[in-house]
């Protein structure tokens, strides 16, 4: 099977649609696939992405298969996270799940999460079979970040930490301790198939409350 990995958020959408009230904010992008417009994906689909900005964040990624034949999907809600310092925050969550680890080298491991009080070193882990709502506790600046995903299994938490953050141009080398990403989705065994002529949906939520 054909591995494509993280197309949809390299290529330019559309904006479809831009709503503002006193309950918010709606932005809705949409995108249309084909082997002629995206031959990295080589598939009729068409996808909706909704943001909706009040006192939670809430995001959907909608997807619907206009083919005729079956079409297997990963597909993550990508997002980074400013933390006083990846070094003292702690993670609720993803404790006692299996994980697999990837290191610069390209080389893979699994193993198991313990409690994390922090971290030490530069972190590229799937984690699977994940709980509807992880939080990431920040006990500098005292605030709860609440991430809430029902249809999603799948987590990934990143950070290039100090030497590593240098070397990527769209990232803040001198902010390397203050940005971190914990994204979730539906990835590697857990990825979707969609029938044709069917839809399918993701969504996330985030949460920032004080840590009393």
């Amino acid at each position: 099977m054909p591995h494509y990995r993280g197309f949809a958020r390299c290529i330019e959408w559309k904006n479809h649609q831009l709503d503002a009230s006193k309950s918010g904010i709606i932005i809705i992008n949409s995108l249309q696939t084909s082997p002629t417009l995206t031959p990295e994906w080589p598939h009729e689909t068409e996808l909706k992405f909704i943001i909706c900005f009040n006192e939670i964040l809430s995001i959907q990624l909608h997807i619907e298969n206009k083919s005729n034949q079956d079409i297997a999907i990963t597909q993550a809600l990508h997002n980074y996270f400013h933390v006083s310092d990846i070094r003292n925050i702690h993670i609720h969550g993803l404790e006692n799940l299996t994980y697999t680890e990837q290191n610069a080298l390209g080389q893979q491991k699994s193993g198991i999460q313990k409690f994390f009080h922090h971290l030490t070193g530069p972190v590229d882990r799937i984690y699977s079979d994940v709980p509807s709502e992880i939080t990431i506790f920040d006990p500098i600046w005292k605030r709860n970040i609440i991430i809430r995903a029902p249809f999603s299994h799948s987590a990934v938490l990143w950070t290039p930490w100090k030497e590593q953050a240098k070397t990527l141009d769209q990232f803040p080398a001198s902010l390397w301790n203050q940005v971190m990403c914990l994204e979730v989705g539906t990835l590697m065994n857990q990825m979707q198939i969609i029938k044709p002529k069917t839809k399918d949906m993701i969504e996330m939520s985030i949460h920032v409350t004080e840590h009393q």
